[in-house]
C-alpha cells in the first residue's frame, strides 16, 4: 500500500483533465499517478511492531508520570496528598515492571 496525500492525488487528476469523482475513474487516475511517479508500495505492516509501538508508548507515558509524581511528592507538605502521591508513584512503577517484561517478551520471540 502506498499513501498517497488526497491532494495531490486531486491535482495529479485535473492535471491529466480529470474532472469526474468517481471510484472507477479514481482507480484509474492512482493507478496512473503511481506508474507516472514511480511510487512504490509500503512494505506491510508487522503487527508485532505495531504491538511493541503500543507498548513503548504506554511504557514512555508512564516514565512521565512518575516523573511528575516524583516532582509533585517533593513539594507536598500534606501528609494525606503525600500519602496519595505515594500510592499512585507505587502504581505506575508496578505498571511500568509489567510493560517492561511485556516488552521483553515481545522481543525475546521476534525472530
Amino acid at each position: 500500500m502506498v499513501k498517497v496525500n488526497p491532494l495531490q492525488a486531486r491535482r495529479f487528476a485535473q492535471a491529466c483533465g480529470s474532472h469526474a469523482k468517481t471510484d472507477a475513474v479514481d482507480a484509474r487516475i492512482l493507478a496512473r499517478m503511481g506508474a507516472s511517479l514511480e511510487l512504490v508500495p509500503d512494505k506491510p505492516r508487522n503487527e508485532k511492531l505495531d504491538g511493541l509501538r503500543d507498548l513503548q508508548l504506554a511504557r514512555s507515558a508512564l516514565v512521565k508520570e512518575r516523573t511528575r509524581l516524583i516532582n509533585r511528592g517533593q513539594m507536598q507538605t500534606n501528609s494525606v496528598l503525600k500519602r496519595q502521591t505515594k500510592a499512585r508513584l507505587t502504581m505506575v512503577e508496578r505498571q511500568i515492571t509489567e510493560l517492561n517484561k511485556e516488552i521483553s517478551k515481545l522481543i525475546a520471540e521476534d525472530k
